[in-house]
């Protein structure tokens, strides 16, 4: 089996697969090159690329783009990209063997480009790693290279959000605050949250971390507030982004509906179903929207979306949100009358309502160039108990379905273990497949028996396309 591991620490980068046959590792030091070229039109540098493996490496130098993902994570790219470092920089040479253990200085320039571009540039010099012998994995460390070119630096960030969470009563609240970089240099973005109460009284301000983002992406500062500090009511986060002279605002009101509760507004959509249906004829679609938060639900705007495999938008509705209690859900039914060609399909619900994040569900479904006849039932199922080798107790059950109609059906199913009061006593997914028409399919599943002795109700539901089966029987623990 192999195992694959990223280091980073102390400057240096390193890269390390491993298996069977022996441990391709290299690092490559520095971690990052900063590069300054206000008053030069070219600088040298090098870097340091070691084997610590324990075979002889092939080694391939490429310089790629840079850019980064929304944790800070750079990301080297072969996609052109507007602020490109990639051909200002020559290497020295950019392929050699490594022995275990050897290590290669490279030397490299970076040089101000022809065309007229000031703020920043970015790349990134790429070590690739391949076995000269044996079958361990190619493996790749990267080297962001950080540009500073001559002319007007341009430091701006623009906020674009700010989301409170708290996981559970009692938990910290944590708050991000997420923004672009759009000016035309990296900079170190700080800020801090000012939480204040609804007659705008300071309660406390939170540092946020500080962060370094490359112009054109999208970074987030965050930082944890203690419930304990604030009686039930109205507050409001304002933030405050320090980028360049003038600092960036935007705020975001929050409640505290009991001790050390935040009021969590969140929705989920569940039960997204649309059954296949014949070329052109309506198609009829329902889901659910489930309040999982602790306050009341109202409104929203939603839409339904249908895109074929290559995600061209085919069919658009929309709807309106609901007043929803918590725990409490609303049942959503409609059709698409003028149906669509022969094809396989994605529906996609989506509904914006206040939430940090919207309530999003997506079903695939397949539209026939006949009738298709869904229809299927279960053949047997079965609950028994049983000991492994290591003398643990399971239950394995069995279930068989024919399909009965002229499509292939996606199967899915639970088995629910009731004990003598009615109440669950456990429960398990079973494994989904695909079952042909005319074919008879036996899903077998095992899980570790840890209930009581006693006789329990086994209880199944079966469901594909836009149907349910069920079936009971019996099962002894412990006899």
């Amino acid at each position: 089996m192999k195992i694959i591991k990223i280091f980073l620490f102390l400057g240096l980068s390193v890269l390390s697969v491993s298996n069977a046959s022996g441990r391709n590792e290299i690092s490559v030091d520095p971690a990052s090159i900063d590069a300054i070229l206000l008053s030069k039109k070219s600088v040298s540098r090098t870097i340091a690329i070691t084997n610590r493996g324990d075979e002889p490496v092939y080694i391939e130098l490429i310089v790629k783009n840079l850019a980064q993902n929304l944790n800070g994570e750079f990301i080297f790219l072969d996609v052109p990209l507007l602020r490109s470092a990639r051909e200002m920089i020559q290497l020295e040479q950019n392929s050699f063997q490594l022995q275990p253990g050897e290590e290669r200085r490279v030397n490299f320039e970076i040089s101000i480009p022809q065309k007229n571009l000031d703020g920043g540039a970015y790349a990134a010099i790429v070590a690739r790693s391949t076995p000269v012998q044996g079958s361990s994995q190619p493996v790749e460390v990267g080297t962001p290279v950080l540009v500073t070119l001559p002319g007007k630096q341009i430091i701006k960030g623009v906020i674009s959000g700010i989301s409170i969470v708290q996981q559970e009563k009692g938990k910290p609240i944590e708050i991000t605050m997420t923004f672009k970089n759009s000016g035309n240099t990296h900079f170190d973005a700080r800020g801090e949250i000012h939480i204040k109460d609804s007659s705008n009284r300071e309660i406390t301000t939170l540092p946020l971390e500080m962060v370094s983002v490359l112009p054109g992406c999208s970074g987030q500062l965050k930082t944890i507030l203690k419930p304990e500090i604030l009686p039930p009511g109205t507050y409001t986060a304002e933030g405050i982004l320090m980028a360049g002279s003038r600092p960036e605002t935007s705020r975001k009101s929050f409640q505290i509906v009991r001790p050390l509760e935040m009021a969590i507004l969140k929705a989920e959509i569940s039960n997204l179903n649309i059954p296949s249906s014949e070329q052109y004829k309506p198609l009829g679609f329902q889901f659910l929207v489930v309040n999982t938060g602790n306050v009341d639900l109202s409104g929203g705007k939603g839409e339904l979306t249908i895109t074929d495999q290559r995600g061209n938008v085919v069919s658009h509705t929309s709807f309106k949100g609901s007043f929803i209690q918590p725990g409490g859900s609303k049942k959503y039914a409609g059709s698409f009358p003028k149906g669509l060609p022969p094809g396989d399909y994605t529906i996609t619900t989506r509904l914006e309502y206040g939430g940090n994040v919207p309530a999003i569900s997506q079903s695939r479904f397949k539209v026939f160039s006949f009738a298709p006849v869904i229809k299927g039932e279960i053949a047997s199922f079965f609950v028994g108990t049983g000991i492994d080798q290591e003398f643990v107790p399971f239950f394995e059950g069995r279930v068989s379905f024919r399909n009965s109609g002229n499509i292939p059906v996606a199967l899915e199913g639970t088995i629910e273990l009731k004990d003598s009061t009615g109440g669950i006593a456990d429960r398990k997914e079973l494994p989904g497949t695909v079952v042909e028409p005319g074919k008879l399919e036996t899903l077998i599943s095992k899980w570790e028996c840890n209930l009581p002795r006693g006789i329990y109700e086994a209880i199944l539901k079966l469901n594909f396309e836009n149907k349910t089966l069920s079936a009971t029987t019996r099962v002894s623990v412990n006899p």
